[in-house]
């Protein structure tokens, strides 16, 4: 009963794992996401990027941050809230985005993939 309670375990978990990596969520605190700086290393040395945008889809590449050795780190700010959640983009990443709103607010979560 044990090891099929781990099979049904490492199924359900697998593609959440092998998919895109939520590091900004839509809501914290029941706050709703307001604005999203990704950084080329950490953020106290304030080296924000610009992301593209195509239409409502708001993305950053970020692979070739890596490939130079660097890191990348997503702050995420709340309506309402003074502490930013800062979230170190996993390696294995190559792109970070969002959808926004009409209006320019986020829509949802940051992913990163």
């Amino acid at each position: 009963m044990r090891s099929l309670f781990l099979a049904v375990l490492v199924l359900v978990l697998l593609p959440a794992a092998a998919g895109a990596a939520v590091l900004c969520p839509a809501m914290q605190d029941g706050r709703p996401l307001r604005e999203v700086t990704l950084f080329d290393g950490p953020p106290a040395e304030l080296a924000s990027l610009v992301p593209d945008q195509r239409g409502r889809r708001v993305t950053w590449d970020v692979a070739y941050i890596r490939q130079a050795g660097r890191a990348a780190y997503l702050v995420c700010g709340y309506d309402r809230v003074t502490r930013k959640l800062e979230a170190e983009v996993p390696a294995r990443a190559r792109q970070c985005g969002f959808t926004s709103a009409p209006g320019g607010r986020i829509a949802g979560a940051v992913e990163c993939q």
